[in-house]
């Protein structure tokens, strides 16, 4: 994904519960750390902007494990794109970095 990011500055949407929030502030520090760029879309909360993550109208979030619980016990995909890594109390794929079969899963 980073590499993806670095050769397509500025074309990945990555939704946010709005201006300051965790997710927010975590993007912009993933963007300093990778040297990537790509545009935040704020939301009234985590809510909305996951509906719209699942509906496809954006690319990614940047939040805590735990928020997505409720989409992988209903049986949404989830993957390295959505969890960056893998929380204590959710059992679900783990993230890309973490993956050993990388490649492999569909």
């Amino acid at each position: 994904m980073i590499a993806w990011l670095k050769a397509n500055p500025d074309k990945a949407s990555v939704g946010i519960a709005g201006v300051g929030a965790t997710g927010h502030l975590a993007g912009i520090a993933l963007q300093k750390e990778t040297g990537t760029q790509f545009q935040f879309v704020p939301y009234r909360g985590n809510g909305p902007a996951m509906q719209d993550l699942v509906a496809g109208h954006i690319d990614a979030m940047i939040e805590p494990a735990s928020n997505f619980k409720a989409l992988v016990g209903a049986g949404r995909r989830t993957d390295g794109r959505h969890i960056s890594r893998r929380g204590h109390t959710l059992r679900c794929r783990p993230g890309e970095s973490q993956d050993p079969y990388r490649g492999i899963h569909p």
